[in-house]
């Protein structure tokens, strides 16, 4: 069973992302979202150490939110050693500004900057579901 981890500030797209993945790609999988990077981010380090098997495989993470940008999440994710996990990270954002574009491949554990909406063809190739 995959684990996806949805990293949104707007309950609307992370419930509309959840209902794609369960309902187009496979109700088998088990997503987990987060309105607050800073949240998420201490389920991961929590996680890393105590609980493994819980960890995601797959984060999709938004760039433009209030609290913490998707950017200074990866900062954070990197300093605490998450990017040596073997989790892949996928930028999913509404942003069409290439330098948000160029930033995201600035970061090595970025996979793919995937333009919102999250389609369920997208997550079928990533998890390689035909």
């Amino acid at each position: 069973m995959s684990r996806i981890l949805l990293i949104d500030d707007d309950p609307i797209n992370n419930f509309l992302n959840k209902k794609i993945i369960n309902e187009f790609v496979s109700s088998e999988i088990k997503v987990k979202d987060f309105l607050s990077p800073e949240d998420a981010l201490k389920m991961l380090i929590h996680q890393s150490k105590n609980e493994k098997e819980e960890l995601p495989e797959i984060i999709f993470l938004d760039i433009n939110m209030p609290e913490m940008s998707g950017f200074e999440f990866l900062d954070l994710y990197i300093k605490n050693g998450l990017n040596l996990l073997p989790i892949v990270v996928y930028i999913l954002s509404s942003s069409l500004d290439p330098y948000d574009i160029e930033i995201s491949n600035s970061y090595a554990v970025i996979k793919e900057f995937i333009s919102k909406p999250l389609e369920a063809e997208t997550v079928k190739r990533i998890l390689n579901i035909h």
